[in-house]
């Protein structure tokens, strides 16, 4: 069987391709953009795997890679925070690179089987619900702003449209343990957003599993890592902070406005591909082996460290500021 692996060399590709490896059975093609971290990524696995440079944006370098493949995991996108900086681009590579996937799909005889990754973010805000637990007949509703969200779910509805017999995975947060960093975008969330981890491995496993699992074809379904990667937001800080050498946070330097993330309930997924091996537990022991170096500046640097750092809030000093009148209202009440 000739399995196609778009964005192969990225963080959830690359755990794809290890465990279609694993399974020696396959012949696999990889499609990515040739970049300095793909390029060393992919010498690992040039002596296992075909592979085609290309942009998602490129028809003719998609079908391409199409041609000739029974399976095609398309993977490739562009992912939050990058994807907030340019949404033209955004929705040239995650929508018009799916459209361009699914077109030379189409043009083939036989017609190859599609396995794409949704995202979570599909769902937008669910802090009102009770559980914060959702399936996937769950309506999507994007967080204002959301324009990653936009483009998944476009994605999808072409995908459906297409007649091509397809498998959608919304993903829930995979991080990449490799590269930890602390961004403004880690501020943009709720401390009381509900989220759902998966290891990057397990995420892998499932997606090499499910090629084979034709049960699962001809509807999406909601990829998380179970009960044990669940947590709340501000009690997933309050372990990977010290990670990295800083404390928690003042709640102020968080927003409080809708963002996307939950649980999910996925028993029947787990009975039928057996991909959940890890939890938080791995994830941040993972974490901890990885950002030595940061512990290390952290420690050496924490007096400024930690104001630098509520200078990347967009959040804190206005919302600082709204405390201290409301306490001063207080006092004179």
């Amino acid at each position: 069987m000739k399995i196609l692996v778009t964005g192969a060399f990225g963080n959830v590709g690359v755990s794809t391709l290890e465990a279609l490896i694993a399974k020696n059975k396959y012949k696999i093609t990889c499609f990515d953009k040739r970049t300095p971290a793909t390029m060393r990524e992919a010498r690992r696995f040039r002596k296992q795997v075909k592979i085609i440079w290309g942009d998602l944006r490129n028809p003719k370098k998609v079908a391409k890679a199409v041609a000739g493949q029974d399976v095609v995991l398309h993977i490739g996108a562009i992912i939050p925070p990058k994807a907030n900086r340019n949404i033209k681009r955004t929705f040239a590579i995650n929508y018009g690179g799916t459209k361009n996937v699914v077109d030379a799909m189409l043009a083939q005889q036989p017609k190859p089987k599609l396995i794409y990754t949704s995202s979570v973010a599909c769902y937008g805000d669910v802090r009102h619900l009770e559980n914060h637990c959702i399936t996937t007949d769950y309506p999507f509703n994007p967080s204002p702003g959301d324009h990653y969200a936009e483009t998944k779910i476009k994605a999808e509805e072409y995908i459906t449209n297409s007649g091509l017999e397809y498998l959608i995975f919304r993903l829930s947060y995979i991080p990449n343990t490799d590269k930890m960093k602390l961004t403004p975008l880690m501020f943009r969330m709720p401390l009381d957003t509900p989220i759902e981890f998966t290891h990057t491995k397990d995420t892998g496993v499932a997606l090499a599993n499910a090629i084979e699992h034709q049960e699962l074809f001809g509807k999406a379904h909601n990829l998380g890592g179970g009960k044990r990667c669940q947590m709340y937001y501000k009690d997933f800080l309050e372990k990977m902070l010290p990670l990295m050498g800083v404390g928690m946070l003042p709640e102020e330097a968080f927003s409080t406005e809708p963002f996307h993330c939950c649980f999910y309930d996925t028993t029947e997924l787990q009975r039928i591909l057996q991909f959940q091996k890890h939890d938080m537990n791995d994830l941040l022991q993972e974490m901890r082996e990885n950002t030595k170096a940061a512990r290390i500046f952290a420690k050496i640097f924490k007096p400024i460290v930690r104001p630098f750092l509520l200078m990347l809030s967009p959040y804190y000093a206005k919302n600082k500021r709204l405390k201290r009148r409301k306490e001063r209202r207080q006092k004179k009440c």
